[in-house]
């Protein structure tokens, strides 16, 4: 019987001399796996430690699946490399959820429904046996608003600004979580139409962000006059930050569901070792962003992408990202400004353009030697010394639409999630490397 073994990473097949050992928390579902490889097949800068790793076995050639999960650590010798891998469910359990209490009456398969959405899975991959959200209902949803003073309700679109404390939520009392909700001392109020307890939150909060972003955006104008008044201006009030607090309760207008949450939720904080982090570096290593401007905000970017929670705001800061990588690039020019003259002069002779059209070609015209940002990215790796592999530049091209995407309204997929934290580890490669790789330290050298 012909039995072998492989690791499947993101972009790359490991099968050379690989072995394996598992365990069983259960007895029965392995969620745990050993396995060592030939250190030959780690030689390509392309394979990368990031997503979903899939341990695999090829019995008389068919294929089954050992293990679905990601890897713990890697440890390198002179002949082998051990990786320790862990299954899926490491990734929830690195999760730390900052609160929920909830009232009788709810039913458990749907706060663990929503527990698990709050923590990024798409409706796709949830199937809770047995459960249906039963249709639409009406849910109030409150929020506390922190930094604002007032008495008494105001009303901004469909969010109501309240000083009354709110009652009958129908929620434990005796909890922290309960306790630091009523102890506020403002809240924001919105009635939205949703299926689940989940849904009802993120639309919820929508609406009240937009009502609180609006009211900042009031509070503060420095103009003299606003809708055909003249107004009056304090500039204590313009620099005032109305906030949301943490913690939302949801509930149906209708039945007992309901939930006081914490909105945040967050990975457990491990202390970053600095001796191995350092230990691959030179004895006194070189920032070069220290004497680069472009490449040091590139990656501060780069940490905001990585360690936000949030998928528009990490989308935005990738992208932000490689813009400030790629401006460094020196692009050659498509255009000399005779060769301008006669396009354009050209353009205007085929057809009879008014005085707005021409203006309008005229300004693309002037743009013609504007390169995109990803013709800049491929001059700065050029610059840089560094190969990315199509695959990898895939991502990084993929993840510049995801910002798009976001901006109108459309929330990623699990693919584009993952595809998006790709992009995020294949920056952190090109930073590195241009910050301590050996063309980075001749260009410093040569500075």
């Amino acid at each position: 019987m012909e039995r072998r073994p492989q690791l499947r990473l993101q972009w790359n097949l490991l099968d050379s001399e690989v072995t394996y050992s598992t365990n069983m928390s259960d007895g029965k579902h392995i969620d745990q796996a050993i396995v060592s490889v030939n250190v030959d097949q780690l030689s390509h800068y392309d394979v990368a430690f990031m997503g979903d790793v899939i341990l695999e076995e090829i019995v008389n050639g068919k294929v089954s699946r050992v293990l679905t999960g990601v890897i713990e650590q890697v440890k390198v010798n002179e002949n082998y490399a051990t990786f320790y891998l862990s299954g899926g469910h490491r990734e929830i359990s690195e999760m730390r959820h900052s609160g929920l209490v909830f009232g009788e009456g709810n039913d458990l398969r749907e706060i663990i429904y929503s527990w698990l959405r709050s923590f990024g899975l798409t409706p796709d991959r949830l199937n809770i046996a047995g459960w249906d959200s039963g249709g639409r209902e009406l849910f109030n949803v409150i929020c506390p608003i922190l930094n604002v003073d007032m008495a008494g309700s105001e009303a901004l679109g469909m969010t109501t600004f309240t000083s009354t404390t709110p009652t009958n939520l129908r929620i434990p009392e005796d909890s922290d979580f309960y306790r630091e909700f009523i102890g506020a001392k403002n809240w924001a109020w919105t009635i939205v139409e949703a299926e689940t307890l989940f849904d009802a939150e993120v639309m919820g909060i929508s609406k009240i962000d937009l009502a609180v972003c609006s009211l900042r955006a009031l509070g503060f104008n420095r103009y003299s006059k606003f809708r055909g008044e003249l107004r009056e201006y304090n500039r204590e009030q313009s620099r005032a930050i109305p906030q949301l607090g943490n913690i939302v309760y949801v509930g149906s207008t209708t039945s007992s569901r309901n939930w006081l949450r914490g909105r945040s939720n967050s990975l457990h904080q491990r202390a970053l070792q600095v001796s191995p982090a350092l230990a691959t570096l030179e004895s006194t290593p070189i920032l070069r962003g220290e004497s680069d401007q472009l490449l040091s905000r590139s990656l501060r970017e780069w940490r905001l992408a990585a360690d936000s929670d949030d998928e528009f705001e990490k989308a935005s800061s990738l992208s932000r990202c490689i813009e400030s990588y790629s401006a460094r690039a020196q692009v050659p020019t498509l255009f000399d400004e005779t060769s301008k003259r006669n396009i354009l002069r050209a353009a205007s002779s085929t057809s009879r353009l008014t005085k707005e059209q021409r203006l309008r070609v005229e300004e693309a015209f002037g743009m013609l030697n504007n390169a995109p940002v990803l013709t800049k990215f491929k001059h700065a790796l050029n610059d840089d010394q560094i190969e990315l592999t199509t695959l990898e530049f895939k991502v990084i091209r993929d993840s510049r639409r995801f910002r798009n995407e976001l901006e109108h309204g459309a929330p990623l997929s699990s693919p584009k999630r993952g595809a998006l934290e790709n992009a995020i580890a294949v920056m952190n490669r090109v930073l590195l490397e241009a910050f301590f790789g050996e063309a980075s330290c001749s260009a410093t050298d040569a500075q």
